[in-house]
């Protein structure tokens, strides 16, 4: 009972706001927590983030009670003059966007904001304001909804014209565990925080010895159950300051993920949204994963065992033939065709697992060219390094083990398809780490028809033809060398265009660069399935190289 009511008066601490209220419509913010990620120096309007950093406090007390990442930093890349991409974690530091200079905004201007779905989300002028470093700053937008994963901030003036553009991407960690608790065949206390209960009566349901994790703060490392329901409970989220309820999506084994209704409890039971799955669980190993967002968030992933007495076993398997025997009564005129579709069913199976073992081949020749991608991409990253090393330039190198740490645990993703967005991320980040030595000019257009979020492309397939641009054409010519890569819509076709105004080569000669034979060796692989992706080169000697990708049908 005291550990409860020490939990809720943390949980009611973190609902205050994180800035100190100086009158009604004004907030300021102190320069030891808080700090602006643009900082351009302009002396027109223009969006902002202000950036609150985690207290020691946040990171000792509230990550003992709730999921946070004090790891991840949110990352500012400059895209064009007016236009910046944001990346930044859902559950670390939080964000707020504000309009600088807002007093010099014209009569008639407009803020237009839209998240993953690409409809405008309608805003109107507030009088809120934000003050940081003296400067008094009109609040934008706020408190983004938990599950979106990518928005679009744009200021137009008073004549329709486009003046500044913020593109944010948000990714999200793997949910944790709070606790692991056992129904022998009557409800659970509400509100449970710990695993007292479980541990007075674990021993009477399960077959084995319990395994607890000493970090998990008393979570079973392992359950062994006979014939009761397991509850599964998440610790909340914390983000925007705040420990929050949200949705968690989950499955059991390979059936279908479904999620939890959002802002519905603090610590989540799985039970009674997969009852249909539990109540045909066999015998044997299974597993419950759980995840924040789509296919490219990480998933946790925790095993258990169901291992019945033998007596529990013949009436479970009895009770499911029974029903099946009922049913073929009930049904009599429906038998002989049934029967007929269990030897089509039996039939159509084979086939499926042929299939299947060559998709399989397939999968293998696929991770062995992504095992080549990386190494190679890798050794060029750990060149730049030492170039930049070598021409004294420690400052730069520095910043470079910083975003390439960044970089590397998004290079050795194992994943053969990511989102659009989550690709772009890596990319902005291998280019901005290229121009700290090369010094190039980049230029990225994307098609507003395009939902980067919800598009799945192989993962490093643009990466390796954008290397190849910068080493063998646009290395050596400093600011006069440019790079240009666009991604538009074309029907339900998705077309990738890189250019650079490098040397080029002739149209006899092969490109350049073992990444491009890499790349032709993995799309020849994935048009085994069925051929949908086409990689084309376009060069003149002086004229720069131009290559084109075009993915059939995935938008």
């Amino acid at each position: 009972m005291k550990t409860l009511r020490k939990f809720c008066r943390l949980w009611a601490l973190f609902f205050a706001f994180p800035v100190v209220a100086q009158d009604v419509d004004r907030y300021v913010a102190n320069t030891r927590d808080h700090y602006f990620l643009i900082d351009e120096k302009s002396d027109q309007p223009r969006f902002d983030v202000v950036v609150k950093r985690f207290t020691p406090y946040e990171k000792s007390a509230v990550s003992k009670h709730a999921v946070m990442d004090t790891l991840t930093k949110p990352v500012v890349t400059r895209v064009a003059e007016t236009e910046y991409h944001i990346s930044a974690g859902r559950m670390a530091e939080p964000l707020t966007f504000v309009i600088r200079d807002s007093r010099k905004l014209e009569k008639g201007y407009e803020i237009r904001y839209w998240f993953d779905t690409g409809e405008d989300t309608p805003w109107s002028a507030t009088s809120y304001f934000y003050e940081l470093k003296g400067e008094l700053c009109r609040l934008a937008v706020k408190n983004i909804p938990f599950g979106i994963r990518t928005m679009t901030l744009q200021l137009w003036d008073v004549h329709k014209q486009l003046q500044y553009q913020l593109l944010v991407t948000y990714s999200y960690p793997e949910p944790k565990l709070y606790y692991i608790d056992i129904k022998p065949g009557y409800g659970i206390p509400d509100g449970r925080i710990d695993t007292t209960w479980l541990r007075k009566h674990l021993r009477k349901v399960n077959q084995v010895e319990t395994v607890y994790a000493e970090d998990e703060g008393g979570v079973p490392g392992r359950v062994v159950v006979g014939g009761v329901e397991l509850y599964f409970g998440f610790k909340p989220a914390y983000f925007d300051g705040v420990m929050q309820k949200t949705s968690i999506n989950c499955r059991i084994d390979s059936t279908l993920w479904r999620g939890t209704p959002l802002e519905t409890n603090p610590v989540t039971h799985f039970y009674y949204h997969l009852r249909k799955e539990w109540d045909l669980l066999s015998n044997g190993g299974h597993t419950l994963s759980a995840r924040y967002g789509g296919a490219d968030s990480p998933a946790l992933v925790v095993p258990f065992e169901i291992r019945r007495h033998w007596a529990q076993s013949a009436v479970f398997y009895t009770g499911i033939i029974a029903k099946a025997a009922l049913m073929t009564v009930a049904l009599n005129k429906w038998v002989l065709f049934v029967l007929g579709g269990l030897l089509a069913y039996a039939a159509v199976r084979r086939r499926f697992r042929k299939e299947g073992e060559k998709a399989q081949k397939t999968q293998l020749e696929l991770r062995a060219i992504q095992a080549q991608l990386n190494p190679h991409f890798i050794f060029n990253a750990l060149g730049s390094i030492q170039g930049l090393i070598n021409n004294d330039a420690i400052e730069k190198a520095n910043t470079y083990l910083t975003n390439f740490s960044n970089l590397l645990r998004s290079s050795l993703n194992q994943k053969e398809w990511i989102p659009l967005s989550a690709e772009l991320d890596v990319l902005g980040n291998y280019i901005q780490l290229e121009q700290l030595r090369f010094n190039f000019r980049y230029e990225l257009a994307v098609d507003k028809a395009i939902g980067a979020g919800n598009v799945e492309v192989p993962s490093l397939l643009i990466q390796p033809l954008v290397e190849n641009a910068i080493r063998h054409g646009i290395a050596g010519l400093g600011e006069r060398g440019k790079l240009m890569i666009e991604i538009r819509k074309e029907a339900s076709d998705l077309r990738i265009v890189i250019a650079d105004n490098g040397k080029g080569f002739r149209p006899e000669q092969a490109p350049p660069g073992h990444g491009i034979q890499l790349t032709r060796e993995r799309i020849a692989i994935l048009n085994k399935r069925k051929k949908f992706i086409t990689l084309t080169h376009i060069s003149e000697p002086g004229k720069g190289c131009r290559a084109e990708i075009n993915l059939k049908g995935v938008c």
